[in-house]
């Protein structure tokens, strides 16, 4: 009973408290791709921890864990033998109707939020095929989509394929490298698929809002794909020519469908891209994200095994 105590609880505290530290760090990290590996592995290690200490209510013969206990110190032996089987296995049968439950609603708003949006891709993608021409002979080999419109506007839609779509304003705004880095920061939204990253978490804030970790993610994960995305172009063309392509993009509308160039708080993009440019190898970036995914995964587990140390094993 005791791991299972430490795993759900962990679970638990992940779901109401694991988006604080989470915002610490996007405050204080260079690297937006530090806090989107750190949302990514909450999201997965919240519900992965409740599934896992129920699975352990359930497995038979799992008193074992008694031994396990002892083996660790002690001091936990007396909470691990507090709770009879029976309850274990009721504890344990409670824990996994709710998430059945969950899991039920999650996959009937999954299907309902995927045909809305499919329905809305699939009409904006009709209307873009109308109004643009496609370029296909761009320099980096990558097509565009450019609109005859004279409000400044750059945008991509995710699903197959992906579209990157501008406006003539846009490129008569800007010089040809400003130009170039509004098409960069688009295209890096789908090559990191943040589009697909949205709508996931979309449908999990909309299924279960209840848990704070799950209603913050949505706004918390664009800002940071916006930040990425930012990044992603000032390596290829300089924060200078991102900066005036965020600026002579803000205040456009676009589809609800996509992520625009426009997108996030652009004051603090702005100042961001004040900073210079991160330019440490991939290898230093991965240790970083490896590093904050732990952290965040194996953080919740030790401060709750630590409380019940301390309530559980009598002082001196």
């Amino acid at each position: 009973m005791t791991l299972a105590l430490v795993v759900i609880t962990s679970g638990l505290a992940l779901f109401l408290f694991g988006h604080w530290p989470i915002r610490r760090l996007m405050r204080r990290s260079g690297d937006p791709r530090v806090a989107i590996v750190s949302w990514l592995i909450a999201l997965a290690a919240a519900p992965g921890m409740l599934i896992g200490g129920t699975a352990i209510l359930l497995l038979p013969g799992h008193a074992g864990l008694t031994g396990l206990a002892r083996s660790a110190g002690g001091c936990l032996i007396h909470l691990a033998n507090e709770v009879t089987p029976t309850r274990e296995e009721v504890t344990g049968l409670v824990g996994l109707l709710l998430l059945v439950v969950g899991t039920v609603r999650i996959v009937v708003v999954a299907a309902q939020f995927t045909r809305r949006r499919r329905q809305q891709l699939d009409h904006h993608r009709f209307l873009v095929a109308l109004a643009s021409r496609p370029e296909t002979n761009r320099p980096d080999g990558r097509p565009i989509h450019l609109l005859d419109h004279r409000r400044p506007m750059a945008y991509s839609v995710g699903g197959a394929g992906g579209l990157v779509v501008v406006s003539r304003g846009l490129q008569d705004a800007l010089t040809p490298g400003a130009f170039a880095a509004a098409i960069a920061h688009e295209q890096a939204h789908l090559k990191g698929h943040h589009h697909l990253l949205l709508a996931a978490v979309d449908i999990l804030a909309a299924a279960i809002p209840i848990a704070p970790l799950l209603r913050h993610a949505p706004h918390d994960l664009r800002v940071l794909v916006e930040y990425a995305a930012d990044t992603e172009a000032a390596r290829r063309w300089g924060a200078t020519a991102v900066r005036n392509a965020v600026l002579a993009v803000a205040g456009s509308t676009v589809p609800r469908c996509a992520l625009s160039m426009a997108g996030g708080p652009v004051a603090d993009r702005l100042a961001r891209l004040r900073d210079p440019v991160d330019q440490r190898s991939t290898l230093h970036r991965l240790l970083r994200c490896g590093v904050a995914g732990a952290t965040t995964a194996l953080g919740p587990l030790l401060v709750t095994a630590t409380a019940l140390l301390v309530v559980a094993c009598p002082t001196a």
